[in-house]
């Protein structure tokens, strides 16, 4: 199970510890499931938009992670909020674009930053 956070840009970096529970979760079958408390970590950094594998450098493996996901293989360390570039919440082939224009521009080291959050959380199994 995948949970997103949004977390105020005034947030300082660093990790936090998030507790889940009472979680209630429905199937496809309208059966509720109850899965067991769980605790997270919240990973909150600075990346610049771009950076689709937040490493601190804006290059032509940012291009290939976004594509990666456009295709729908997403790899494990993909920063969905840094390739969003037009910010209208779809990663698709204008980021791409995005993307190749800050990297050939020369301004990509030098770009504004955001905050994204990453979650590590433990497997939720169904009780």
């Amino acid at each position: 199970m995948n949970v997103t956070l949004n977390v105020p840009n005034n947030m300082q970096a660093g990790v936090y510890d998030v507790k889940l529970f009472s979680i209630v979760l429905n199937t496809v079958g309208n059966v509720a499931i109850s899965p067991a408390d769980v605790t997270a970590k919240l990973t909150v950094k600075d990346v610049a938009p771009g950076d689709a594998n937040g490493d601190g450098v804006i290059n032509v493996t940012d291009v290939g992670m976004v594509i990666d996901h456009i295709l729908e293989n997403t790899p494990a360390n993909f920063v969905r909020a840094a390739a969003d570039m037009n910010n209208d919440g779809d990663v698709d082939v204008t980021d791409v674009g995005l993307i190749i224009d800050l990297i050939l521009s020369d301004e990509g080291a030098a770009g504004a930053k955001m905050r994204i959050s990453n979650t590590e959380t433990d497997a939720l199994d169904p009780q």
